[in-house]
C-alpha cells in the first residue's frame, strides 16, 4: 500500500490540532520552504525529491514562529534551543540533494 500525501498534508499531521487555525500560514511557509530549498540546492526548478526536507524545514519554521531571534526560551522546566537555519537532520536531508554550482 502506498500512502502519497502533499506537504501540506504532512506537515499538518505532524504539527496536530493547531494546524487547522494556521493553513494560510503553513501554505505561505511552505511555498518559502520550497523556495529556499531549491535555491539552496542550485536547482533550476523545484522537484518533488525535496519533499520531505521541505516538511521537516516547514515544521522547524512554524515551531519557532514567535520566538524568532530567541536563543532559547523555557517555560515550566521545559526549554528550547533555537539556532539561526534549521537542525543538522534537515541540512543533511538538502545536502543530499544540492548540486555543486558552476560558473
Amino acid at each position: 500500500r502506498t500512502i502519497d500525501m502533499t506537504i501540506k498534508e504532512k506537515v499538518t499531521a505532524l504539527i496536530g490540532v493547531s494546524a487547522s487555525r494556521n493553513s494560510d500560514l503553513i501554505d505561505v511557509l511552505i511555498e518559502m520552504c520550497r523556495d529556499e530549498a531549491t535555491h539552496y540546492c542550485h536547482l533550476a526548478a523545484y522537484t518533488e525529491e525535496l519533499d520531505n526536507a521541505v516538511v521537516h524545514m516547514v515544521v522547524e519554521r512554524y515551531n519557532r514562529k514567535g520566538y524568532e531571534g530567541s536563543e532559547s526560551v523555557s517555560a515550566s522546566d521545559i526549554s528550547n534551543h533555537f539556532i539561526d537555519g534549521y537542525s543538522a537532520n534537515t541540512l543533511q536531508m538538502l545536502q543530499e540533494h544540492r548540486h555543486i554550482k558552476t560558473i
